[in-house]
């Protein structure tokens, strides 16, 4: 069996630790993607797939440089071998249109919250869409 990957896409890198260390305190076995922006995380996918090693979800911020998690999550959509990859997204951002446009893609919001452990909370929740081919 192989390991599980998750892919997280912020431009924030104290927001890139904390993720990557509440996954690792509820599950050191799942391995963690960083990508700084869309552009590196479309080249992480291709190079994911090439390996035969994507993704079984991608966590993605909305207010990125470069590309944002809207036109991010448009590029990947584009790609047909990441179509069955699940994006859960995890901002600081929130409107009503994009919240609109969210919810008619069918991707999971979660605000990033205060604290550490409400952080740990919500990845558990985010942690339950990877898509179960990699569990």
């Amino acid at each position: 069996m192989r390991p599980q990957i998750v892919l997280h896409v912020d431009d924030d890198p104290d927001d890139r630790f904390l993720v990557s260390s509440a996954i690792n305190s509820i599950n050191p076995s799942i391995k963690v993607l960083e990508a700084e922006n869309g552009l590196k995380a479309i080249d992480i996918l291709r190079k994911a797939r090439i390996a035969g090693e994507l993704p079984s979800l991608v966590i993605l911020d909305f207010n990125m440089p470069l590309m944002n998690g809207m036109e991010t999550y448009k590029e990947i959509r584009k790609h047909p071998e990441f179509g069955s990859i699940p994006v859960v997204l995890l901002t600081t951002f929130k409107s009503r249109r994009e919240d609109e446009y969210w919810n008619d893609e069918s991707v999971a919001t979660f605000t990033k919250p205060a604290t550490f452990n409400e952080l740990t909370t919500d990845i558990k929740k985010i942690l339950s869409y990877c898509h179960p081919y990699s569990i």
